[in-house]
């Protein structure tokens, strides 16, 4: 059939390649800018309200950002390893295995964190308790190690984009790592922008307008 033999020579072709680099960087750029504006933006706003406050916040965006984080850790895990499998090129294949590591490590690490600050949220306990404090505070540490494994998988996976699997002169190697941290801060940069309007602001609207204006004041000031 006709259209069966263009969508197969759409799928072999470079199109479809650059399609799949595209949408890998793209889902890398949106966890990693989402998960860098938690340890620098959102989490030390919290700090500034009651424990009661802080979780319930914290709660909302938990919920809003689960099925965001994992849809963009398969698109990535899937895209990356599609990209080696086509090109031969490791970066691709790293920026893979960064992107999936994330999994045992947030199960691991941050789901029992996650399930007692839920628990107490779902039960009404502890609403000034410090013990919330100290856990939330414990939690914004071990994610920024997602953070980190986010911005990495992004820089590799551009930098193998940008490099092809070609060696190049140490001239032309500074401008791509330039040309590769530029990218992935403007990605970043984008999924930062887009955590308010997936998380914060439709988080806010669930809480009290005293709070919700209080922690959109304190997430506005430190973002700028």
């Amino acid at each position: 059939m006709p259209a069966a033999h263009e969508f197969r020579a759409f799928a072999n072709s470079s199109n479809m390649l650059l399609f799949t680099k595209i949408l890998t960087i793209s889902s890398m750029g949106i966890f990693a800018g989402t998960a860098l504006n938690y340890n620098t933006v959102i989490m030390p706003s919290l700090r500034n309200f009651a424990s009661s406050s802080s979780l319930a916040v914290w709660a909302e965006m938990y919920l809003l950002a689960k099925p965001i984080q994992i849809s963009t850790i398969v698109v990535s895990v899937i895209g990356g390893t599609s990209l080696f499998y086509k090109t031969g090129n490791t970066c691709y294949l790293g920026g893979a295995l960064m992107m999936a590591v994330i999994v045992p490590y947030t199960r691991v690490l941050l789901y029992p964190i996650n399930d007692s600050l839920l628990g107490i949220r779902k039960n009404g306990q502890g609403r000034n308790d410090s013990s919330v404090e100290e856990m939330l505070i414990r939690w914004d540490m071990i994610h920024f190690g997602r953070t980190l494994l986010s911005y990495g998988a992004l820089v590799l996976t551009l930098y193998g984009a940008l490099a092809g699997k070609y060696k190049i002169i140490v001239g032309e190697n500074i401008l791509l790592v330039t040309k590769t941290i530029t990218i992935a801060s403007m990605g970043i940069a984008a999924g930062t922008g887009l955590s308010y309007n997936t998380l914060i602001m439709p988080s806010l609207a669930k809480l009290p307008a005293q709070t919700a204006v209080a922690v959109w004041c304190n997430t506005a000031f430190a973002a700028m």
